[in-house]
């Protein structure tokens, strides 16, 4: 029988699974139970508080191997990344730059790419991580550190998650409760006009999908 989770924030698939016994959380977002749920949310990493995911039962599986001899399983894993993508104040992309990813307890030295991307496997039950940007050569900006909040972008559909990524985007600085808040009107009307959509400071459905997609997810 499968089994009820209701996400909290902070929460994103890849941990849940984890949480209940399975290495590949993909098992769990393609199970018929949470067909509603894909339809509803596109992304298994991107959830709400309050979403419903079913977790369905494990499947026994059983192999057949002669004795007195060793043999190798090879467990199927989704792997799970964390991707960002810099950009200085101009919308320029910070490439070849260097970083220190803290994440768990360990540091990694990374670069940018051309597009002023990282990508870099972590757990799947981090929730922090650091990224310290090294100040690079020609610019102007000494060594900046980014606090990254991992599973706490909400969707696009929720005023937190335009919030979030209008923030992101750094066209807000300040966090925002309504949609009719002065400084969430500004920033959305500065994004449409910038990306040539309509100026009218809601954010409504072209308005979203521009925004997820400039903003990668």
């Amino acid at each position: 029988m499968s089994s009820r989770h209701i996400v909290k924030q902070g929460e994103y698939l890849a941990m849940i699974a984890r949480d209940y016994g399975f290495a590949d959380y993909m098992t769990i977002w393609n199970a018929s139970e949470n067909a509603a749920l894909r339809a509803k949310r596109k992304d298994p990493n991107i959830l709400h508080p309050g979403d419903v995911v079913q977790i369905p039962s494990k499947q026994v599986r059983t192999e057949q191997r002669a004795t007195g001899s060793r043999h190798r399983l090879v467990v199927k894993t989704t792997r799970l990344k964390l991707r960002v993508a810099l950009e200085d104040a101009f919308n320029d992309h910070v490439k070849n730059a260097n970083c220190e990813l803290r994440v768990d307890g360990e540091t990694f030295q990374l670069k940018t790419d051309a597009s002023g991307r990282i990508e870099h496997s972590i757990s799947s039950n981090a929730k922090r991580a650091e990224l310290v940007l090294r100040q690079h050569a020609g610019t102007a900006f000494t060594d900046v550190v980014l606090e990254l909040r991992i599973g706490h972008l909400d969707p696009i559909d929720q005023l937190s998650g335009q919030v979030a990524r209008l923030t992101n985007l750094g066209y807000l600085q300040h966090a925002i409760d309504t949609e009719l808040d002065s400084l969430f009107l500004a920033s959305v009307q500065e994004f449409q006009c910038d990306h040539g959509l309509q100026v009218d400071g809601k954010c409504g459905p072209l308005t979203r999908k521009k925004l997820e997609a400039v903003h990668g997810c």
